[in-house]
C-alpha cells in the first residue's frame, strides 16, 4: 500500500507541474495571437499534446486511487488470516507431494529408514553427485530402467530422506526442512497437460515453483502475500489477473525465468521459516520417457548435422544456472540425452537400480511386505518353516524384480489366508497370472510382429549369460533391437553388472500354439528351440535357465549334471555372442568370453595368453573324451553322457605363442561350495586318471566356493565361480539351495 499511496503522489505532483505549464501557455495565447500564424499554430499542438498528457495521468491516478481502496478492503479481509506456521509443516506427515503414490508414502511412514532395501550404493552415488554438483556443467540424475523396479519408491525415500541415518544427504534434509523437495509425474498429469507446447518447456519449472508455494501456503500470510492453493497444475499458467497482493505476486512469478523463480521460491521459505538457508529446491520428475519427444530447438551440430534437444534435454536445461539445484528423474527410457547433449550445458548422470538379489534384502522385503499387509487383526499371516519351500520358490519365480517379488509375495500372502497347504503348485499358478496380467507386453513378447523370428533367440540367449549392456542404446548382439526399447516395454530386467534377465519362466509359460498346423512354427517354443540349435549346435535354451522348483526335485548327481549343463551352455553362448563384437573371428581371448573382476590379477595374468574356439557349438560325445584324444572339434565338449568323466568339459584352445598348436582346456565343475580334497585336485591334474598321465597344462576349476585356500594351486589351476559366464540369477538358485540343503543336513528330495 505504501508503494501505490507513493505513486499516487508522484502522480499528482506531475498533474500540478502540467497544469503550471498549461497556464503558461493560456498568458502566451494572447500574445501569439498579435504575432505570426505559425507561431500560433505551434502553440495550439503544445497545448493539446499537454493536455493528452494530463490525462493519461488522470487516469493512471484514478486506477491507483481505485487498486489502493481495494488494497485497503483486502487488508482488512486478511486482518484475521494467520501468518504461516513452520510447525504446521511435517515432511513425512504432511501430504506435501501431491504427486507421489500414496501407497508408496504410507509403506515409507510405516518402516521409515530401513523402508528401502538394496538402493545403498544408488544412494551413495546420488550423495556424491549431490555433493560435486558446483561444476561447470549442471548434472542431473536420470535412474532409467524397466517398469517395476521401484524407481518412484527410490526417488520418493531420496527426497524424503528415508535412508539410513548414514546415508542421509544435508543439503537434501535442509531443502526438505523448509519445503523445498518438490515432485512431479509425468504419468499422472499428461506430458501435453504439463507442458502442451515446446514454446512452454522453459516456463515449466517457474510453474512448478508456483503450484507448490500456492500449496505450501495455502491459507497463510508470507511476506503479506494471503496465498491460496491453485487445485489443478495446468491452470496455473492461466491464473494470473488475480486480485490484491496474491495476484501481483503471480503475474510477476509467471514472468521469471527458473533460475529467477528460485531467487524467489528462496526468499519467501526463507521468511515463512525464519532461517537464511541457500539450499536450492531439489526437483523429483517421475516418469519421464513421455519426455523423449524432439523438438526443433538445436542442441548441437555435429558432422554436418543438427542434433534437437529432446522436450526432457531442453527442461534440464533450464536449470544450468546459478543455482544448479538437484533434479532426480526416473522412467523407462531417457531419450538418447547423452548423445543430444554431449555439447550443451548438461551432463546427465545415470543411477542404476538391480533386483533385490541379496537373501537378506528380499527376506526383509518379505517380512515388511507381511506386516505391511496384515491389516485385519483377527487374519493375521505369519510365514513358518513350512512355508520355506513355497517363498524360495515364488521369490526366484519373480527373478527378484521389485514389482514380480510384490506380485509374489501377494499370492502366496493370499493363499495363506485361505489354506495351510504346503503345495507350490497353486500360489505359484497365481502368481503367473497376476504377473501375466501386469506385464501383459512381456507374454505376448514371441508373438510380438515388431521382431524378426531370428531376433527372439538372440534377446533370449543374451538375457541368459553374463552379458554386460554398457549402453542401453545398443542393439541387442546379431540383431537391430535396441536395449532401451526392450527396457522401455518391461522385456528385460536389470539384475547385477549391468547385466539383463528376461522372465523366461513367464514367456515359456505364456499360451502359444504348440504344432506347426496352429500358427507360426518359428513363433512357438518348439520352433524358438530350434532356432537356437541351429545357430549354436546342440544347444538348449532351457538349459541357460533354471527354476528353483526344479532344482530341488534333483538329487546330487543330476544336480551336478545341470551344474555343468548350464557352465557348457553358457560358456558356447557368450563365445557365440562375442563373435559379434570382433568380426566373427574364430579364436577369442578367453578373457573376452569369461569375465573377470578388474582386480584378480593374478587369474588375468593366468588366463591372458589363452584364447578358444568353441565355433562348432556345443559337442555331446557318446564316448568319454579326454585332454589328449584326438579329432575333437572345435566346440565345447561336455562330457555329460559319460558317467563320472574324468574332466567335465573341454575347450578348444591354443595361446598366444604357440598359434599352430591346438589343445584342449579340461573344466571340472563341481556344484560345491567347498574345494575338493588334494587327492582330487591332483589327479584333475592329470589328463587322465591313469597312473603315469602326464599333466594338463592348466586346469580351470569352475564351483560355488569363495576362493579362501586357492593360493596354493597357482600356476596349476584356475578357480571360477562361473559369474563370469553364467546368469546371476541361475547361480543364486544354486547357491541358495546348496545352502538350504547343508541347513537341513540333507540332500535335495
Amino acid at each position: 500500500m505504501e508503494a501505490i499511496e507513493a505513486e499516487i503522489k508522484k502522480l499528482s505532483s506531475q498533474i500540478e507541474d502540467i497544469e503550471v505549464l498549461l497556464h503558461k501557455l493560456h498568458e502566451d495565447w494572447t500574445v501569439q495571437e498579435r504575432n505570426c500564424y505559425g507561431d500560433h499554430m505551434e502553440l495550439r499542438k503544445e497545448k493539446e499534446q499537454l493536455r493528452k498528457e494530463r490525462e493519461q495521468l488522470r487516469v493512471k491516478e484514478a486506477q491507483l486511487r481505485s487498486l489502493l481502496i481495494l488494497e485497503k478492503g483486502n487488508v482488512s479481509m486478511e486482518v484475521d488470516v494467520s501468518a504461516f506456521d513452520p510447525s504446521s509443516y511435517k515432511p513425512r506427515e504432511t501430504k506435501i507431494f501431491p504427486f507421489f503414490d500414496p501407497v508408496v508414502e504410507e509403506y515409507l511412514n510405516l518402516f521409515g529408514d530401513n523402508a528401502l532395501l538394496a538402493r545403498d550404493n544408488a544412494i551413495k552415488q546420488v550423495n556424491e553427485i549431490v555433493s560435486n554438483r558446483q561444476t561447470e556443467k549442471y548434472k542431473p540424475i536420470i535412474c532409467g530402467t524397466s517398469r517395476g523396479m521401484g524407481k518412484t519408491a527410490f526417488m520418493e525415500a531420496i527426497g524424503k530422506q528415508y535412508v539410513k541415518p548414514e546415508l542421509k544427504c544435508e543439503l537434501i534434509g535442509e531443502a526438505l526442512a523448509y519445503g523445498r523437495v518438490l515432485s512431479f509425474d509425468f504419468a499422472g498429469v499428461s506430458v501435453s497437460e504439463a507442458i502442451p507446447s515446446q514454446e512452454e518447456i522453459q516456463a515449466f519449472f517457474t510453474r512448478l515453483m508456483i503450484y507448490f508455494l500456492c500449496s505450501l501456503f495455502h491459507g497463510t500470510l508470507v511476506d503479506g502475500i494471503h496465498f491460496q492453493r491453485i487445485s489443478v497444475f495446468s491452470q496455473v499458467r492461466n491464473a494470473h489477473g488475480k486480485p490484491g497482493r496474491f495476484g501481483r505476486w503471480l503475474d510477476n512469478c509467471l514472468q521469471l525465468s527458473a533460475d529467477d523463480m528460485m531467487d524467489e521460491y528462496i526468499r519467501l521459505t526463507n521468511i515463512a521459516f525464519g532461517v537464511k538457508s541457500n539450499a536450492p529446491p531439489v526437483f523429483l520428475l517421475d516418469e519421464v520417457q513421455g519426455l523423449c519427444l524432439s523438438t526443433a530447438i538445436q542442441s548441437k551440430f555435429d558432422n554436418n548435422q543438427v542434433v534437437n534437444h529432446t522436450y526432457l534435454s531442453y527442461l534440464l536445461t533450464q536449470l544450468a544456472g546459478k543455482h544448479k539445484p538437484v533434479c532426480i528423474c526416473t522412467g523407462t527410457n531417457s531419450g538418447n540425452i547423452m548423445d543430444v547433449t554431449e555439447k550443451s550445458r548438461i551432463f546427465p548422470q545415470f543411477i542404476f537400480l538391480t533386483s533385490l538379489h541379496l537373501e537378506e534384502d528380499y527376506k526383509t522385503f518379505w517380512i515388511q511386505r507381511t506386516a505391511f499387509k496384515n491389516t485385519d487383526p483377527q487374519k493375521i499371516v505369519q510365514a513358518t518353516k513350512n512355508d520355506e519351500d513355497i517363498i524360495n520358490a515364488l521369490v526366484y519365480a519373480s527373478y527378484q524384480v521389485p514389482r514380480l517379488l510384490l506380485l509374489a509375495h501377494e499370492a502366496w500372502f493370499e493363499f495363506r489366508r485361505s489354506s495351510s497347504s504346503t503345495d507350490l503348485v497353486r500360489p505359484l499358478q497365481d502368481f503367473e497370472e497376476k504377473a501375466v496380467e501386469y506385464y501383459s507386453e512381456m507374454t505376448s513378447f514371441i508373438f510380438n510382429s515388431d521382431l524378426e523370428t531370428n531376433e527372439i533367440p538372440h534377446i533370449l540367449m543374451s538375457c541368459g549369460v553374463h552379458w554386460k549392456v554398457s549402453n542401453v542404446n545398443s542393439c541387442v548382439p546379431g540383431t537391430k533391437i535396441l536395449w532401451s526399447s526392450l527396457i522401455q516395454k518391461a522385456i528385460v530386467f536389470p539384475y547385477l553388472d549391468h547385466c539383463y534377465v528376461i522372465p523366461f519362466s513367464l514367456l515359456w509359460a505364456a499360451k502359444t500354439p504348440n504344432d506347426r498346423k496352429s500358427g507360426d512354427y518359428t513363433r512357438t517354443k518348439e520352433g524358438i528351440k530350434a532356432k537356437c540349435a541351429s545357430l549354436i549346435p546342440n544347444l538348449d535354451i532351457e538349459n541357460l535357465f533354471v527354476s528353483y522348483d526344479e532344482l530341488r526335485r534333483l538329487d546330487l548327481y543330476n544336480l551336478g549334471l545341470r551344474y555343468e549343463s548350464l557352465l557348457a551352455s553358457s560358456l558356447a553362448v557368450k563365445y557365440y555372442l562375442c563373435r559379434f563384437e570382433n568380426n566373427h573371428q574364430a579364436f577369442l581371448p578367453l578373457l573376452s568370453i569369461y569375465d573377470i573382476d578388474r582386480k584378480d590379477t593374478a587369474t588375468k595374468k593366468s588366463l591372458s595368453n589363452i584364447s578358444v574356439d568353441m565355433s562348432s557349438g556345443i559337442h555331446l560325445p557318446a564316448q568319454e573324451c579326454f585332454v589328449n584324444s584326438p579329432d575333437v572339434p572345435l566346440a565345447v565338449i561336455h562330457n555329460q553322457k559319460s558317467h563320472n568323466a574324468h574332466h567335465d568339459i573341454l575347450l578348444p584352445a591354443k595361446t598366444s605363442s604357440e598359434t599352430n598348436q591346438l589343445f584342449l582346456l579340461p573344466v571340472s565343475c563341481k556344484a560345491s561350495f567347498d574345494l575338493s580334497p588334494k587327492e582330487t585336485i591332483r589327479i584333475q591334474l592329470k589328463t587322465s586318471k591313469q597312473d603315469g598321465a602326464p599333466p594338463v597344462r592348466l586346469l580351470l576349476w569352475m564351483y560355488l566356493g569363495n576362493n579362501r585356500n586357492e593360493g596354493k594351486y597357482a600356476g596349476d589351476v584356475v578357480f571360477l565361480d562361473g559369474s563370469g559366464c553364467c546368469n546371476g540369477l541361475a547361480l543364486d538358485m544354486f547357491i541358495l539351495l546348496k545352502k538350504l540343503n547343508s541347513q537341513n543336513n540333507k540332500s535335495p528330495a
